[in-house]
């Protein structure tokens, strides 16, 4: 009579189904039902499975705190090809979160110099104070609305009390980092301009900038 390998009689195992009488050590396929083993969950895990989307989308949802500081930079810039003549410009802003909710209280502050070549440079510059809401989505692209009033003044601009709208998107490459993608209408008060010439004494300003935030 030959006798059977153990490990020869574990193979055979799936192919001979109920019929093969399995040693006591092994489990029958009755067992297991006819799927396979079943795996097994632990018996202590009782909340919701975290993803690393769900992680991803409860920190983009929480980059905005009470007390929270972002600086924001941009700045343009040209001459002619003699390097005689030329003129740039510099934005900076600060905004502070005053809630958790994406309310800030920012400062603007600009500043334009032109060089015309024979004759004094001319610098101008404007300074605002405001408020802005960003409205966070659950992703790094966020919107954003604000309003502003402040003071223009310069050497080639007539010295008025500014106000206006503003909106646009940050894009967070990451929590401490972010591009800021708006624009703002300044509507320009002089103390002769009657309500409707307000209406159409104004300006657009666009601003692409880089910030970060504290």
């Amino acid at each position: 009579m030959h006798r059977h390998h153990p490990s020869l009689l574990l193979l055979a195992l799936p192919f001979a189904g109920c019929a093969v009488s399995t040693p006591t050590s092994v489990p029958s396929l009755d067992a297991f039902g006819r799927d396979g083993p079943a795996v097994p969950v632990a018996a202590h895990h009782r909340g919701p499975v975290t993803t690393p989307a769900a992680i991803q989308e409860r920190s983009n949802s929480d980059l905005l705190h009470a007390g929270d500081v972002e600086v924001l930079a941009a700045g343009t810039g040209g001459n002619d090809e003699d390097f005689e003549v030329g003129a740039g410009a510099l934005a900076l802003a600060a905004n502070v979160y005053i809630n958790d909710h994406g309310t800030a209280a920012i400062v603007r502050q600009g500043l334009s110099f032109a060089d015309p070549g024979p004759g004094p440079d001319n610098w101008d510059g404007s300074t605002r104070v405001g408020i802005q809401q960003t409205f966070e989505t659950g992703i790094p692209l966020m919107p954003y609305v604000g309003a502003s009033l402040g003071r223009i003044y310069g050497d080639t601009v007539k010295e008025s009390w500014t106000a206006g709208p503003e909106a646009g998107v940050k894009w967070y490459l990451k929590r401490e980092a972010f591009l800021s993608l708006g624009v703002e209408y300044q509507f320009l008060f002089d103390k002769d301009d009657r309500v409707g010439d307000v209406a159409e004494n104004g300006n657009f300003i666009y601003l692409l900038g880089f910030g970060l935030k504290f």
